[in-house]
């Protein structure tokens, strides 16, 4: 079942996405292929998702995140606005010798 949340928090960066959807229209968005609706008020944002994808999963402090394949600097989140069927993957570092 897809987990739905509002996000109504705006961002601290103007949006670069040049799409327009209706406000509280929904949009559904895979992280690790889990599959996350949110509620679009302002813009969904990687930081809007990645909060609550850490509220309904154990809290992440250091990680990589692509999205649709393409690695997206942590400087980069606040202002990387999310469309429909967008899929992001959140990469864990590996300790090992």
């Amino acid at each position: 079942m897809p987990i739905t949340m509002p996000i109504t928090k705006p961002t601290a960066r103007p949006s670069t996405n040049t799409e327009s959807r209706p406000e509280n229209e929904p949009i559904n968005i895979f992280i690790n292929g889990e599959s996350i609706s949110l509620i679009n008020s302002i813009s969904n944002t990687l930081t809007d998702a990645l909060t609550l994808y850490q509220q309904q999963n154990s809290a992440l402090s250091n990680f990589a995140l692509a999205l649709n394949g393409d690695f997206i600097s942590r400087a980069d989140y606040p202002g990387t606005v999310l469309n429909p069927n967008d899929s992001i993957d959140i990469f864990a570092p590996i300790q090992g010798g």
